[in-house]
């Protein structure tokens, strides 16, 4: 059943967002939704004013919507996990200009391939000190995944390769 997120929900999500190192307007024109999916799970989706207000007026029911607008991630037992289609949002707008200090991990061919195959990728040369929950992880500026990086380890943590992987 779709919802609108409250307090609690929107709150992770923007405390997740501004832990990357991005301002609350990055999601200033999104109207954040869940899909309930049990007592600790919500997948949390991100829909435009105009979508919201289609609904409203055309009188879909709520308990009939799977889906709305765009995955940004699932909130189980109060920690939010980002999407990939987040992470390719996020590296869009970073990628054309907007000055943000987010935690990007730029890899090589060799490195990338092994990423997105589920592999941990040594980077204690750069990294050896930093550790984060989440980074994004690109190849030429395009988006391969989020990973966490852990005294110079780079561990892969959902990356474009699972779902060939899964067999999804």
């Amino acid at each position: 059943m779709l919802e609108k997120c409250g307090e609690n929900c929107y709150e992770i999500v923007i405390g997740f967002l501004t832990s990357l190192g991005l301002e609350r307007e990055f999601l200033e024109k999104c109207y954040l939704y869940f899909i309930d999916k049990g007592s600790s799970m919500r997948n949390v989706y991100c829909i435009t004013k105009e979508c919201a207000s289609a609904l409203r007026n055309f009188g879909i029911e709520k308990k009939r919507v799977r889906e709305a607008g765009t995955f940004i991630g699932r909130i189980v037992d109060n920690n939010f996990t980002p999407s990939l289609e987040l992470g390719r949002e996020i590296i869009s707008h970073y990628t054309r200009g907007e000055k943000q200090s987010i935690p990007i991990i730029r890899l090589d061919l060799s490195n990338a391939l092994s990423f997105t195959q589920g592999k941990t990728i040594s980077l204690k040369h750069a990294f050896k000190q930093t550790s984060k929950r989440f980074v994004l992880v690109v190849y030429e500026d395009n988006f391969i995944g989020w990973g966490s990086l852990r005294k110079g380890i780079l561990y892969p943590q959902s990356d474009i390769g699972l779902y060939i992987r899964r067999g999804d």
